[in-house]
């Protein structure tokens, strides 16, 4: 038997075992749910980004990247999570494969976590820094930025010591421990917590900056130029959804930062 697993076959957590009762079958119901709610209108913003007239601009092709994983994350912990709640999946009775299963949902998590923080330091740089944001990021120069997030993940996930990651059904609960040399007591995973530490403080910092960085390009600007702006960021946010017809406007503007402005 696999270590934290009761005597009644069920799993251990804070050193009690959690016997499965309806309340899984509820949370198993509300995940399925939720993952219907937020699945559908992700897909449909997935379906717009993969349009060629977006993805000339490195924006689209990072949102495209968030947006990819951000799915399959939501499907690992909407779905499946969901479904391993309702028929009482965990460990102790499906063996090292949910463990696998964690493992790996853990390092798609902090690929999405290195994509968004790009996709910050991008939007920051088109208004700090057209330059550089142009040599970090034009043309196919976008695309290469999974192979870091890659080798980021790739660290963040082997470089953890006896790592030990089981899903609780009764609690819906995805445990990202580590496991003790002598498989007795869970620890702190120390790379789970700076990295969302991390990631929720750089996107915070970047894009407070960028803002900073925008009021001071916007200083001077003419309230009806401002509004103007404001009015074609609505509509470029507008054209991301591709059910035609739902939205009346006579033009398409999409705005890539204070200095251009293009005309679909």
């Amino acid at each position: 038997m696999l270590p934290f697993c009761g005597p009644n076959g069920q799993p251990i957590l804070n050193g009690h075992e959690l016997i499965y009762t309806n309340q899984g079958l509820y949370i198993g119901i509300f995940y399925l749910m939720l993952y219907l709610l937020l699945g559908i209108p992700q897909a449909m913003c997935l379906y717009a980004l993969c349009k060629r007239k977006h993805l000339k601009y490195s924006c689209y092709k990072l949102m495209l990247m968030v947006s990819v994983l951000d799915m399959i994350n939501l499907t690992d912990g909407g779905l499946i999570c969901g479904l391993f709640s309702i028929f009482n999946v965990h460990h102790c009775n499906a063996g090292r494969v949910i463990l696998v299963l964690a493992e790996i949902s853990m390092a798609l998590w902090y690929m999405y976590c290195f994509i968004s923080m790009t996709l910050a330091l991008n939007r920051l740089l088109e208004f700090a820094s057209r330059r550089t944001s142009g040599f970090l990021f034009r043309g196919h120069r976008a695309w290469l930025w999974i192979v870091p997030a890659l080798a980021y993940s790739f660290v963040m996930t082997f470089t953890v010591h006896r790592p030990y990651y089981y899903y609780i059904p009764v609690q819906g609960e995805l445990t990202f421990y580590r496991i003790s040399e002598d498989n007795t007591t869970l620890l702190e995973n120390t790379h789970h917590i700076v990295n969302n530490i991390v990631k929720g403080s750089a996107i915070a910092f970047t894009y407070i900056i960028m803002l900073i960085a925008m009021r001071v390009q916007l200083r001077g600007v003419s309230g009806y130029i401002y509004l103007f702006m404001n009015k074609s960021i609505r509509q470029a946010a507008f054209e991301l959804c591709p059910t035609k017809g739902l939205f009346k406007k006579n033009t398409t503007v999409f705005v890539t930062g204070v200095r251009q402005a293009k005309l679909a």
